[in-house]
């Protein structure tokens, strides 16, 4: 879809590539620049994972196991190479716990933070595996579940000592062979019972997000209707579970990322116990655009969650811009410009520094509290990855592999058997090579390795085995075969040495968060064409020069080919050799790397365009193409593109992306949206100063603040609490109140004109009731002004209007405003920012106004006249007050807030509050009558008996000294106050999503 943000072109990832060590100076800077301005950082960092990178296995004695292990589940298995599990004996149990393969990656990212911060992964358990005294514990590999023949244990079934046992042993748990850093790994587990962990993985991840995130709509993947609700209250359990193990660890000063679809609810989770922590969330998955995500029943809670987070990162710029429209179109929050420097973000602005390095962000303002979305492809770990690449296991498989495929060209490809991952397009793509390019019959062959999917697909599985069969029956023969497929999982040296082999490496996800295999190719290849099989000696290309190179680094790049090195003319097949100074040195002399054909669709894909080769795994012709341009690639476009590829690789690390994410999570912290956290309301507080107070105010918007915003203004009735409390606080005579709304007078004398007690302010402050007059006697604070502009004005919007269908304007008598609630979200803002550019350019310095923008609309007013012109009005009336309390919600209640700035503690200790008369204690006064003389006055009022209150989270930027969550709390604080907090039925506005209730708004209608 398209978007009308300015910044719609995605950025590039870096415009420098910065190395590790750079981003920790960064974060080191960062730290103690937030520490400075008073903000706690603990040091520490706790990751929150779907799984534990542990496998833990419970071995009890035959008096003390009395339980009956439950069934073993189907989850991904496959081989790897062994390791001893340690074994941690506490009583009648010892417990066994051996590394967890799977999202190697994420975890080698979070292991890198050891060298700066301590640690703390809260993850689930995974199945508890059982196993007798006396039997080997078999090395597991993939997702949670058991692996097929593996016993397993009941967390219900678990004692408390053995839970405790378990936390015990992780403590000592390292794995072998990795990198040792400063600060050691805290683990702590998760525990679930066994029907919320299959519902909330099995159930809602995989039977609902799972397929949405990858554009297949449910029907695509199953022939069955799946029970949304139930998995869905299952998700919501786990990820309330990981919100309790939070609460047990959780100190000031943390800072919290959280991984992955799997805890999408957890970020507001958080925020609800903990409203100042520092949250991050990255989505390794896809995210699918607006229209696609809609489909998604739960698709409001989804995004709330996610929003409960300060960052919000994803893999691709496209992805973070289709989770932002969602948040407008499904949510109809709006846009707000954001800060921050990361790798990449949504632009909506140039905003580029040189020396600080700032980019716009976009970010999502959720009532006050905005939320800034970036991007950043995750990578792998590239130190780690040669060194596995240079195993001695490999050569020798390497060598047979060559044996076995001598004179044919080798296309590899490994994925697991999902719908996704395009095996049967590729299979399609690579029977049209051989049916459009058929000198590649006979001298090439394809080696497709896929690995069972996380949910079995017979349908796929049977359609994949039918094109296998069928291009081995096609062009195959006695003693040639086109397709080698395995349906299995591989060890690591075999896995390396096909990649270290093959000529090409054919990799076609119709969608992917990240695809790790592509990365791992680069690598093979640099070793397998720069070193003895990849043992890191061989020849490497200066020049005019072929030289053996005395080191191979991750951290280096290849020299680029120039000059002297060019690609002999062939055969079809390859280029015979390499020609330097005239002499031709063998092909089988030296290797040049092989290319990458890989799909547009992955997320790593933007990294690594310029060294791949590129495609559409949908346009079969297109991929044959490419394959064919792989291998007949001459040498010094191999070379080119291999290092390209290879700078990506080795600069888009998995260091370099937590590196970068802290780095993101602190800019946050310490940038201008969060500077200004507010307390929450103290209601005891506000009770002791309002019982001792002898006079008090009370100033309150209306819309989002005694009645939550809704899509329909007309619908925004008082609810049954809100007019009690307004009620009962009017009734007392030591209490002026005063409702301060945008509202025009007609709607308040309807809805709340039987309050005879109550005082307002329509307009935002052009006309005045006070309180005990006649509903329909207002008075006019702008009848002396100049209103001829309001016809200009009305020009420019019904020219907008004409163009943004949904959209409609709204005369009030001294103010003139345009609603595009109702209008497509991203058109109306875009036409918004339009007609705001139109009116400050050509109208505002010519006439007294001021334009307003709230939400979802454009308001134009008098200059002189605000909200925060009656509450100062209202302070100077009643200098004798000793209690205040104002609340609002948006940007035109800032202005009371700002009004009320004088009563800030700095300025009242050091001296008297002496208020001069304001502008609208003169406006009162008729045209025609003699203004009173008006003198300043002495406030008496304390700071400490000033109640500011911001509705909304309390990283809302803004004046006020406290915040409340909602409408709803506002009203309940004022029922505590009149005595009627504990009603049983006190008629609180809706929460979100809940009917709008009625009654109340007919109540006095007679």
């Amino acid at each position: 879809m398209d978007s009308f943000n300015t910044g719609s072109v995605a950025p590039p990832l870096t415009t420098q590539a910065p190395n590790v060590d750079s981003i920790r100076d960064a974060v080191a800077k960062l730290e103690a620049d937030v520490k400075s301005k008073g903000t706690t950082l603990s040091g520490r960092i706790i990751h929150l994972c779907h799984y534990l990178p542990i496998v833990s296995t419970l071995q009890r004695t035959a008096q003390a196991d009395k339980s009956i292990p439950s069934p073993p589940g189907t989850p991904e298995h496959r081989a790897i190479d062994a390791q001893q599990p340690a074994p941690m004996e506490k009583g009648p149990f010892t417990w066994h716990l051996t590394p967890r393969r799977g999202h190697t990656a994420m975890h080698s990212g979070i292991r890198s933070l050891s060298a700066t911060h301590k640690q703390v992964i809260v993850a689930y358990t995974g199945d508890i595996h059982a196993h007798s005294p006396h039997i080997n514990v078999p090395e597991i590999v993939g997702g949670g579940a058991a692996a097929p023949g593996v016993e397993t244990v009941s967390t219900e079934k678990l004692t408390a000592e053995e839970k405790a046992g378990l936390g015990e042993a992780m403590k000592t748990f390292k794995e072998a062979g990795s990198q040792e850093y400063p600060n050691d790994m805290e683990y702590v587990p998760v525990w679930l019972t066994d029907k919320t962990a299959r519902g909330h993985y099995d159930g809602y991840c995989k039977a609902t997000l799972w397929p949405l995130f990858h554009y297949l709509l449910w029907q695509d993947v199953t022939n069955e209707i799946s029970s949304h609700d139930g998995d869905f209250n299952a998700y919501l359990a786990a990820n309330l579970e990981y919100a309790h193990a939070v609460a047990k660890i959780y100190q000031p000063g943390d800072l919290i990322w959280i991984q992955d679809y799997h805890l999408l609810l957890l970020p507001k989770l958080i925020r609800q116990h903990h409203p100042d922590a520092h949250i991050g969330l990255f989505v390794h998955t896809p995210f699918p655009s607006s229209e696609v995500f809609r489909a998604l029943p739960r698709r409001r809670e989804i995004l709330d969650g996610m929003l409960g987070a300060s960052l919000v990162c994803f893999q691709t710029y496209s992805y973070s811009r289709h989770f932002a429209s969602s948040c407008v179109r499904v949510c109809g929050y709006e846009t707000a410009a954001g800060y921050g420097t990361g790798m990449g973000g949504i632009g909506v602005t140039a905003g580029q520094s040189t020396a600080g390095g700032k980019v716009g962000h976009l970010g999502i303002d959720v009532h006050g509290h905005v939320v800034e979305i970036m991007h950043c492809p995750v990578g792998i770990d590239a130190e780690r990855v040669e060194m596995d690449s240079r195993r001695p296991g490999i050569k020798p498989k390497l060598d047979a592999l060559r044996s076995l495929y001598k004179g044919k060209k080798i296309i590899v490809g490994r994925d697991k058997l999902d719908a996704v991952k395009g095996v049967a397009q590729k299979l399609k793509a690579f029977e049209k090579l051989l049916l459009e390019f058929p000198e590649w019959r006979g001298n090439v062959v394809l080696i497709q390795v896929t690995s069972p999917a996380l949910s079995d697909s017979p349908k796929l599985e049977r359609q994949v085995s039918e094109l296998v069969a069928h291009i081995n029956g096609e062009y195959g023969s006695l003693d040639f075969i086109p397709v080698h497929h395995y349906h299995q999982h591989i060890k690591k040296d075999e896995f390396y040495a096909l990649l270290s082999v093959a000529d090409l490496a054919l990799i076609t996800p119709l969608r992917d968060g990240m695809n790790t295999t592509s990365m791992e190719f680069v690598i093979c290849q640099q070793q397998a064409a720069f070193g003895a099989g990849g043992a890191g000696s061989g020849v490497d290309f200066e020049g005019d020069v072929v030289r053996s190179p005395a080191k191979s680094s991750v951290g280096g790049v290849i020299s680029s080919v120039v000059g002297g090195v060019k690609s002999v003319a062939g055969s079809a097949a390859a280029a015979v050799g390499i020609a330097m100074n005239g002499t031709v040195l063998p092909s089988d002399e030296i290797r040049a790397p092989s290319p990458l054909v890989m799909s547009e669709f992955m997320g790593i894909s933007n990294a690594m365009s310029k060294g791949a080769l590129q495609i559409n795994p949908w346009n079969l012709g297109e991929v044959a193409e490419a394959i064919n341009h792989g291998l007949t690639m001459d040498v010094g476009e191999k070379i080119q593109r291999h290092e390209l590829l290879y700078k990506a690789v080795t600069t888009h690390t998995t260091p370099m992306w937590a590196g970068v994410l802290i780095k993101s999570l602190l800019e946050k912290i310490g940038g201008e949206n969060t500077a200004h956290q507010t307390p929450v309301l103290d209601r005891t507080l506000m009770g002791e100063r309002y019982a001792s107070a002898g006079k008090r105010l009370f100033m309150f918007d209306y819309d989002g603040t005694l009645t939550p915003i809704v899509k329909v203004p007309s619908m925004a009735t008082p609810s049954r609490g809100t007019l009690t409390a307004l009620t009962k606080l009017a009734a007392d005579p030591k209490n002026v109140v005063y409702i301060i709304s945008g509202r025009n007078g007609d709607f308040l004398d309807e809805h709340l004109g039987h309050l005879t007690n109550v005082g307002f302010s329509a307009e935002h402050g052009c006309f005045v009731r006070e309180p005990g007059a006649a509903q329909g006697t207002w008075k006019n604070l702008t009848k002396t002004f100049d209103m001829s502009w309001m016809a200009e004005v009305e020009e420019i919007f019904k020219y907008y209007t004409e163009r943004t269908t949904g959209s409609f304007i709204e005369l009030k008598n001294a103010s003139i405003t345009w609603h595009y609630r109702a209008a497509d979200p991203e058109w109306g803002s875009f036409q918004c920012k339009q007609c705001l550019d139109l009116l400050e350019t050509n109208l505002v310095p010519k006439r007294p106004i001021e334009v307003l923008v709230g939400k979802k609309n454009l308001e134009v007013r008098p200059i002189a006249i605000n909200k925060g012109e009656i509450v100062k009005r209202l302070l100077y009336l009643h200098p004798d007050a000793e209690f205040a309390f104002c609340a609002g919600d948006d940007k035109t209640d800032e202005d009371m807030f700002r009004a009320l700035c004088i009563l800030r503690p700095s300025v009242v200790e050091s001296q008297q509050v002496i208020m001069q008369p304001p502008v609208s204690a003169s406006l009162m006064t008729s045209p025609n009558s003699t203004p009173p003389e008006l003198k300043a006055v002495e406030l008496v009022i304390k700071p400490d008996a000033v109640f500011s209150t911001a509705v909304g989270p309390p990283t809302k930027k803004t004046l006020a000294f406290w915040h409340d969550l909602s409408p709803r709390e506002i009203v309940q604080a004022m029922l505590e106050l009149v005595g009627e907090g504990n009603s049983p039925d006190p008629g609180l506005p809706q929460k979100d999503g809940e009917p709008i209730e009625q009654p109340a708004a007919s109540a006095h209608a007679s």
